[in-house]
């Protein structure tokens, strides 16, 4: 746990152990800065549970996450990494520790910016002020919004084929993204993100869809994702024979200047390539052999399937 940044104290309690079997329990609770105690009886057992969860809560401040609906803390483990926070109320500089478990004490007085993650889908944060005046309990509220997302080939054809990739990403003060906090694959999928401004980013194929939306805690939104798309089917072929190597595809979107940006999408295939792309144009490129070469550009229509057949040929 150290090794990855984990930090950590285990207090230790020797239930009906003999007092020989009792010195590598103590070692391990003496090395972390934690508290070792021995029970003999359930009486016992009990009282030392009481110690140690009164050690664990004493001379810090301690923060929970709250991701039901009823408002209860979460019990089960979460985690926790704990930065500076700067005057934007955003981390600054590297983490200054973390944990895993259903809180997290923070003891030296400051202003800090405190991550959490519960599982795969639910990450956020919050500022925590601890003053050295006295110790308090906090609660970061994840309690968000629901949305149900259903996916569009165009506005009036939903997606019925294939696989639509989702990255939630969430929107910083400054208008930046920070990392992915929700990812999912499917064509209709049901996010729950906690309170803030969230960037939606789904994938169908070489289709993008990009949406801003906000996360209200208690509501539930219903979106449409359309990605405006069109299809284009390339048909090659040699001079002779057949094709017996795959081709390799690009398409490249081209702005109104006529310069190509980063691919859109690839493909591989001996045969007919399909792609399926946002309405505008594009460079195709494709590759057979290393170096035999073709490019075309097309325009791409929401709706609509345009073919192109292209002819491999050696240099003269």
């Amino acid at each position: 746990l150290e090794e990855n940044g984990i930090d950590f104290t285990a207090h230790v309690i020797g239930f009906d152990v003999k007092i020989e079997d009792q010195a590598g329990l103590k070692c391990l609770a003496e090395n972390t800065g934690g508290k070792f105690m021995s029970a003999d009886n359930a009486g016992q057992l009990s009282e030392a549970l009481k110690a140690i969860a009164e050690e664990v809560r004493s001379g810090a401040d301690m923060v929970y996450v709250i991701v039901d609906k009823s408002g209860a803390r979460y019990e089960s483990d979460v985690r926790y990494d704990v930065f500076a926070a700067d005057e934007n109320d955003e981390p600054v500089g590297e983490r200054l520790f973390g944990t895993i478990g259903n809180f997290v004490k923070i003891k030296e007085p400051g202003r800090y910016y405190v991550k959490v993650r519960v599982g795969k889908a639910v990450h956020g944060g919050a500022v925590i002020e601890v003053s050295d005046e006295e110790t308090r309990e906090h609660e970061i509220d994840m309690r968000g919004g629901t949305f149900n997302m259903t996916t569009f080939y165009t506005a009036d054809t939903p997606v019925t084929e294939g696989d639509v990739y989702w990255n939630i990403y969430p929107v910083k003060k400054d208008g930046t993204v920070d990392e992915s906090v929700y990812s999912n694959i499917g064509r209709d999928i049901i996010a729950e993100l906690p309170p803030g401004k969230f960037r939606i980013h789904a994938r169908y194929h070489g289709a993008f869809k990009y949406i801003d939306v906000d996360s209200v805690a208690g509501e539930t939104t219903d979106m449409d994702v359309d990605f405006n798309a069109g299809t284009v089917k390339i048909h090659p072929s040699v001079q002779k024979g057949a094709i017996e190597k795959d081709v390799f595809w690009n398409a490249y979107p081209i702005d109104e200047e006529g310069a190509a940006g980063k691919s859109r999408d690839s493909v591989v295939s001996k045969g007919d390539a399909v792609f399926i792309l946002n309405e505008g144009r594009y460079r195709i490129e494709g590759t057979l052999r290393d170096h035999l070469k073709s490019s075309f550009e097309i325009e791409v229509k929401a709706g609509e399937t345009a073919d192109h057949d292209v002819l491999f040929s050696p240099k003269e």
